[in-house]
């Protein structure tokens, strides 16, 4: 039973619905018809109002072909003047009847429009009314999303201004060890001059010539380890070395005898740089200073100390004899007195 009466009603309240919708279309053809039917007695009213002017001129225009007997006795030109004033007060008066027919027209429009004016008032009351809790929702809700929008930007500019702080406080750190590190130099440069007299510009062309000076030496040191491998390959020791034996152990005979000479000079030269190459320096024990054939003279004027720190003497302290880094706590380079 229950069930049968909810499909009843369920039909009904289709009908209902459809009813309504059918109503609601009628209605607005209703409101069609009713304009269109204005605007039919608009122009009914406008066609009246053009009949009765015709009329009208059609009349003035018979009285004046038509000219009234009373005026007889007077002249032609008492007649036109009198004719033209007729002619006026009848287009006057054809004036004054539209505007009054346009004052009508446009009095029954204020009043319709006064009319749909209300309804437009009431209807967006209502709807002000039925919308006014979504409304007060909607604001609820921007409010919250831009209070969470405004607390996100304020955290991100928190971790932005602690970000800037360690960064200002690293360039201050590194600001400082800047500045120390030149004052220090400025302190040794300051030393320097006063002790010495040595201008910077020659000091750092001494440096340059130590750094060169030392290239030369690595550069015979890896000659001279070249040289030891081929003697101990060869199974030479010092100076009871045979050419001819070294020669034919280490080339094959060959046709050309240009190319076996040449070899022979190749290996006695190379004895000779690998027996005189530990005499070519040596270091005076007193100051730590390297000592060459080529710079003994300059040494009197500006010796150069090697630093123990520099990478160029770690790279030769396994060929060179141990002497030549006696000194090796000292890690300045130091400036002899003229």
């Amino acid at each position: 039973m229950l069930d049968q009466l909810q499909t009843e009603v369920d039909g009904l309240n289709n009908e209902l619905a459809a009813t309504k919708r059918q109503l609601a279309s009628k209605c607005e053809a209703i409101k069609i018809l009713s304009k269109q039917l204005e605007e039919s007695t608009s122009e009914t009213n406008q066609f009246k109002m053009m009949t009765e002017e015709l009329q009208e001129r059609y009349k003035s225009l018979k009285k004046s072909l038509n000219p009234d007997p009373s005026c007889a006795s007077l002249n032609d030109a008492e007649k036109l003047q009198f004719l033209n004033l007729k002619v006026r007060l009848h287009e006057s008066e054809m004036a004054n009847r539209m505007l009054e027919s346009e004052i009508t027209t446009l009095r029954r429009r204020a009043n319709e429009l006064s009319a749909d004016l209300e309804m437009m008032r009431k209807k967006s009351l209502e709807q002000q009314s039925n919308m006014q809790p979504y409304n007060e929702l909607s604001v609820r809700s921007d409010g919250q999303h831009e209070r969470e929008l405004l607390i996100s930007q304020l955290e991100e500019a928190l971790l932005e201004c602690s970000r800037m702080r360690k960064d200002l406080q690293l360039c201050q750190d590194e600001k400082a060890d800047i500045l120390c590190e030149l004052q220090s130099y400025k302190d040794l440069l300051c030393s320097n001059k006063g002790e010495h007299n040595i201008s910077p510009p020659e000091i750092l062309k001494l440096i340059r010539d130590n750094e060169s000076m030392a290239l030369k030496i690595s550069h015979l040191e890896s000659e001279n380890a070249r040289l030891s491998e081929l003697l101990t390959t060869n199974g030479v020791l010092g100076d009871s070395v045979n050419p001819s034996q070294e020669n034919s152990s280490m080339h094959p005979p060959r046709s050309n005898g240009h190319s076996e000479c040449a070899d022979s000079n190749f290996d006695t030269d190379s004895t000779v740089a690998a027996s005189t190459t530990s005499d070519v320096f040596h270091t005076c024990e007193e100051d730590g200073v390297l000592d060459c054939p080529t710079h003994r003279n300059s040494r009197e004027t500006s010796p150069l100390r090697v630093p123990s720190s520099s990478p160029k003497k770690s790279h030769l302290r396994g060929s060179l004899p141990t002497n030549v880094f006696a000194n090796e706590s000292e890690d300045v380079v130091s400036f002899a007195p003229a």
